[in-house]
């Protein structure tokens, strides 16, 4: 079962949303979905076998970081089963590339930056009742 709501967000907010949306390939409701429910979940073991796979993936790019900074710094990698399958300077044709190759397929897409983990912030949206 489900439930719909509706919340306001700002355009700018609204625009990060789509971009990380299509950089997940998903759509906007299910990747609010899965931001919702990550925060009122706490049990590991709830992780989906996609997300279990995506994890590995990111383990992997950790691992091999050392690597992939000195040969592919500022560039974008693409990693599938803990290899790199695919880099590029240019993010959108990595992607559709990736997309071509794996279709249906958990690919970790990635900028090589010096920090391996680099600090995200994330704004919370405000919830408004009607």
């Amino acid at each position: 079962m489900s439930e719909q709501i509706t919340i306001t967000v700002s355009s700018k907010v609204y625009r990060r949303i789509l971009a990380q949306a299509k950089q997940s390939r998903t759509n906007v409701s299910d990747l609010l979905n899965g931001v919702v429910a990550n925060a009122f979940v706490s049990d590991a073991s709830a992780e989906t076998p996609a997300q279990e796979k995506m994890l590995r993936e990111v383990e992997a790019y950790k691992k091999m970081h050392a690597q992939l900074a000195s040969q592919y710094a500022g560039q974008f990698v693409a990693i599938h089963n803990g290899q790199v399958v695919d880099h590029d300077a240019d993010k959108d044709a990595l992607f559709f590339r990736v997309k071509q190759n794996f279709p249906n397929e958990i690919v970790l897409q990635r900028q090589v930056l010096e920090n391996p983990d680099p600090v995200l912030h994330f704004r919370s949206p405000r919830f408004q009742q009607l």
